[in-house]
């Protein structure tokens, strides 16, 4: 969300003003001087005594929906400046986003040696830092959420168990700027062929593990069975919008 002003933009709006002005100001200007001074008074007592309920409704209705308009501005300002200022967990400077649409032409088997191939290509290009890939894109708003549980775990509700996940390669937090807290990142040891390893953030660890190291502390899904190892916790970031 880019926020910087648009010159062609206040241009626009700086010429529209200029326009409405001369249009509703213009002609009764004109008029006016066509006018003589004492027949124009004369009919415009008897006009404003004739349509004063009228007026006050008219120029109640316009100081209401300038009034509106005033708020709404105010509004869209804050609402501006709390996104430019809101800290989402990662950096949203310099992050490039690609989405390739490979399901037609990269069979099913081949889809992961495919992106390790492409990402190692990005890699070498010049300025790029770190390039990572994940099942679901952060702010896109599509999400993958699971129920999940530890040992020592007490849910309050049937939604304490559910939690959004994601399937990333390495070097995913360090390419999004999410600040790693405690443990590491995955690598490429961390595979299908290996123990099964995540990092999580802090409000997962505080929700399910509680006010123990999580570092070494192990979950489980409650579809799958599988039995999960925490390896890293990572600052809280938006998943899904702001």
């Amino acid at each position: 969300l880019d926020t910087t002003p648009d010159l062609r933009l206040i241009g626009f709006a700086a010429g529209a003003a200029v326009a409405t002005l001369m249009l509703f100001g213009l002609a009764p200007a004109i008029r006016a001087t066509q006018t003589h001074l004492s027949r124009g008074l004369a009919e415009t007592s008897r006009s404003i005594t004739r349509s004063a309920p009228l007026t006050r409704v008219i120029l109640c209705g316009q100081v209401a929906l300038s009034f509106s308009l005033l708020i709404g501005a105010i509004l869209l300002a804050r609402s501006l400046y709390d996104l430019r200022t809101f800290d989402a967990g990662f950096q949203r400077d310099h992050l490039l986003l690609v989405t390739p649409d490979t399901g037609r032409t990269i069979p099913p088997g081949e889809q992961l040696r495919y992106t390790r191939s492409v990402l190692d290509q990005i890699r070498t290009l010049p300025g790029v830092q770190s390039a990572s890939a994940s099942v679901v894109i952060p702010m896109e708003g599509s999400s993958w959420a699971s129920d999940f549980t530890a040992p020592g775990f007490i849910p309050r509700s049937r939604k304490d168990y559910q939690c959004h996940e994601n399937v990333v390669t390495p070097d995913f937090f360090r390419t999004m700027g999410t600040r790693l807290l405690m443990g590491r990142d995955l690598n490429k040891q961390d595979n299908a062929a290996g123990a099964k390893v995540a990092v999580v953030n802090q409000a997962f660890a505080h929700r399910f593990l509680g006010r123990l190291n999580p570092l070494g502390l192990q979950f489980s899904s409650l579809e799958t069975k599988e039995i999960i190892t925490v390896i890293g916790v990572v600052e809280d970031a938006s998943y899904n919008d702001f």
